[in-house]
């Protein structure tokens, strides 16, 4: 038998302390595809990555909030803005948890 464990993570990005806004230029029905920022898990041992896409289809609904099941192990965590669909820093990733265990 063969019995993988997974756990659920998730929060909110914030900069400096505020939540970000998405422009008029992202929502459901304009550039309902595109990405406004990720959220990236990196583990530290084993290399598993789990990228989070924010997408301006969802902008309404979850805003700069997010959830992902990945397995248990020590992690590095990143956000990235990816457009300009949102105030938020684009093309630089911004590492906001340099190591941290999940179980």
């Amino acid at each position: 038998m063969l019995d993988y464990k997974s756990v659920t993570v998730g929060g909110a990005i914030f900069a400096n302390g505020v939540t970000p806004a998405t422009s008029k230029y992202c929502g459901p029905n304009t550039n309902s595809s595109s990405t406004y920022a990720q959220v990236e898990w990196a583990e530290l041992t084993w290399g598993y990555k789990y990228t989070i896409a924010l997408r301006c289809k969802d902008a309404a609904k979850v805003g700069f909030n997010w959830s992902k099941q990945i397995f248990p192990g020590t992690y590095k965590v990143s956000v990235y803005g990816t457009s300009n669909y949102a105030n938020f820093p684009i093309w630089g990733t911004q590492v906001v948890v340099p190591k941290i265990q999940v179980n």
